[in-house]
């Protein structure tokens, strides 16, 4: 019986229906698949929250911001060199926001040009520290503004 059993193991496998070209498009469309996610945006949330004077306080009066921030990066190994130059990155985004003058960081058009100059800065920091830019976009997820 066992003779058997293993004879008809032997010519069930041989058998076997062989591969389709469908089979062959799936198979390449799943080894394309891990690739497609590294490429897939990943966000970095910096934490804590940014809060820094800003302006030039003429009347003498405190002014902060508080901002929550995001950034859009290409994949985990953007993601990574992002984590490993953090310090850098925060240093460079309070930088930005303490220069920000009161009309630039209550108005539509201010908030989108101070978007465009964080980009910008962190791009140059990861295209002399990593040979790319790394960062896509950064996005404010909340901003406050104290006058």
């Amino acid at each position: 019986m066992r003779h058997r059993f293993a004879a008809l193991m032997v010519v069930v496998t041989a058998f076997a229906t062989p591969a389709t070209a469908s089979d062959h498009a799936a198979a390449a469309a799943a080894d394309e698949a891990p690739a497609e996610a590294a490429a897939e945006a990943v966000y970095v949330e910096l934490k804590p929250a940014f809060v820094t004077n800003y302006g030039t306080a003429d009347d003498g009066r405190m002014r902060f911001v508080r901002a929550d921030v995001s950034l859009r990066v290409a994949g985990a190994e953007a993601s990574t060199a992002v984590q490993y130059h953090m310090p850098q990155v925060r240093a460079n985004l309070l930088a930005v926001l303490a220069r920000q003058e009161e009309q630039t960081l209550v108005t539509t058009e201010g908030r989108a040009q101070l978007r465009e100059a964080v980009l910008g800065s962190l791009r140059a920091i990861f295209e002399k520290e990593e040979r790319q830019p790394m960062v896509e976009e950064v996005l404010f997820t909340n901003l406050l503004v104290h006058r």
